[in-house]
């Protein structure tokens, strides 16, 4: 348990949907209002819904070593089906996460 009192590790059993629909619940998703999301750093919406890497990368289905590697900046061109999940779990489009906008050939500012 950590200070807020929930579990910061998601074990290979863990019930995803769970997962999601705590850190949506959390804050997490899409902008209200129907105005277009900022366009932020992966770890930033990461850690808006306040999700661990590991949590993120369980959501999406991808492994922890690439939620890392994007944040770190060392996965510079990540996989299609890669940008779809993280976005997807995040609730967002992947324009609004700085790292997908080169991957998906847009100006990395905002």
């Amino acid at each position: 348990m950590n200070q807020r009192g929930r579990s910061r590790t998601v074990g290979a059993g863990a019930d995803v949907a769970t997962v999601v629909r705590r850190g949506r619940a959390a804050g997490g998703g899409a902008a209200a209002g129907g105005a277009p999301p900022r366009v932020a750093p992966l770890a930033a919406r990461r850690r808006l819904v306040p999700w661990t890497q590991r949590e993120l990368a369980a959501a999406a289905g991808v492994s922890v070593g690439t939620v890392r590697g994007i944040e770190q900046g060392l996965r510079r061109a990540p996989h299609p089906r890669v940008v779809r999940a993280l976005a997807a779990v995040l609730g967002v489009p992947p324009a609004a996460v700085a790292e997908f906008r080169p991957v998906l050939g847009i100006c990395p500012a905002g």
